[in-house]
């Protein structure tokens, strides 16, 4: 493997677009018999149906309460922490976030790796109807 590569996504019902394109991703990803990148798929957060992920192999869901407004909590109490345990843990050469808090701290924890990844955001919502705040 040449690159490692971490996709990472908050909560998701498990029946939207993202959740059919990352799918889809992993799909084709699988399909691949020679593979130059390594690619990961975490979830902070959890699912309401998590049938969707078949196909993907290398995933980790960290389960936080089934509450939005508990998990709100959580995210905000926690997120910065579970982000830095992620990247430690994992090493990765690019953080792919389709959220724009995950990837504004993805990116602000860089100094702790000595900036040894690359952060892109992949965000799956119009910029007209749900534009990204300056901070992100």
């Amino acid at each position: 493997m040449d690159k490692k590569v971490l996709l990472v996504t908050p909560f998701m019902t498990g029946f939207g677009g993202t959740e059919t394109v990352i799918s889809n991703l992993f799909k084709r990803y699988n399909e691949d018999s020679y593979q130059k990148v390594k690619l990961e798929y975490i979830n902070i957060g959890g699912f309401t149906d998590e049938d969707w992920q078949e196909n993907i192999k290398n995933n980790k869901v960290i389960k936080l309460s089934d509450n939005k407004y508990v998990r709100k909590l959580q995210y905000l109490a926690f997120l910065p922490f579970i982000m830095f345990f992620i990247l430690k843990k994992y090493k990765p050469d690019l953080v792919i976030s389709t959220n724009p808090i995950i990837w504004s701290i993805a990116y602000m924890l860089k100094p702790f790796f000595k900036n040894k990844y690359s952060v892109v955001s992949w965000y799956h919502y119009s910029l007209t109807a749900k534009p990204v705040k300056k901070l992100c």
